[in-house]
């Protein structure tokens, strides 16, 4: 039989190991540049909260202990972000986009899923949020965006955005949402830019 010292001894290698387990399989889903989820632990999250928005779609009257009955995205997409890499060069575009991130993380809830869907387009999970509501925080969300004062290179660079939104509506994948919102944003993209347009 293995000595208490011993015992403690394998405790503090298994928590050392949970950790190392646990770093991992946070590095498989955080994008490494701007930290926020990657697009594989961005698709995990929003298929998780999507599956809850159907379920009480088809069950109603069953309780749940967490009860989520919407899901909104929005697609956010940097405007003319090659023009800040091809004038300010890729270290600056790096800049921009990690402080976009923190951006949008400083003014989306916790719950709230954000994550890089991909080169400079950004996505966020609105839980539990739909309508009108998914539609004023895209809208704060461009307009903190476009105040923004970004530091790049110790120079001070003007950014807009613009977002597609959709809302998740009951049999949905969220391949069809992110669709619906790409839809929107390629929209607002074509009509202007630095705006939001609603699915």
């Amino acid at each position: 039989m293995a000595s208490p010292k011993s015992i403690e001894d394998y405790k503090e290698r298994i928590a050392a190991l949970q950790a190392q387990v646990q770093l991992l399989q946070e590095r498989l889903v955080t994008d490494e540049l701007t930290q926020i989820l990657n697009r594989r632990g961005l698709m995990e999250y929003l298929e998780a909260i999507a599956n809850e928005v159907r379920y009480q779609f088809k069950h109603p009257d069953k309780r749940r202990s967490v009860v989520i009955k919407a899901l909104s995205i929005i697609f956010l997409d940097i405007d003319f972000f090659k023009k800040i890499n091809d004038t300010h060069g890729h270290d600056a575009g790096d800049d921009v986009l990690r402080q976009t991130a923190e951006l949008i993380q400083g003014e989306v809830r916790q719950l709230d899923i954000v994550g890089r869907y991909g080169g400079e387009e950004i996505v966020v999970g609105l839980v539990g949020a739909s309508g009108e509501h998914s539609t004023r925080i895209a809208e704060n969300l461009r307009r903190v965006i476009e105040e923004h004062d970004f530091i790049v290179q110790n120079s001070t660079v003007k950014v807009t955005a613009s977002l597609g939104v959709a809302e998740l509506h009951g049999e949905d994948t969220i391949a069809a949402v992110l669709k619906r919102a790409d839809e929107a944003l390629y929209e607002a993209k074509q009509t202007g830019r630095n705006k939001v347009v609603v699915s």
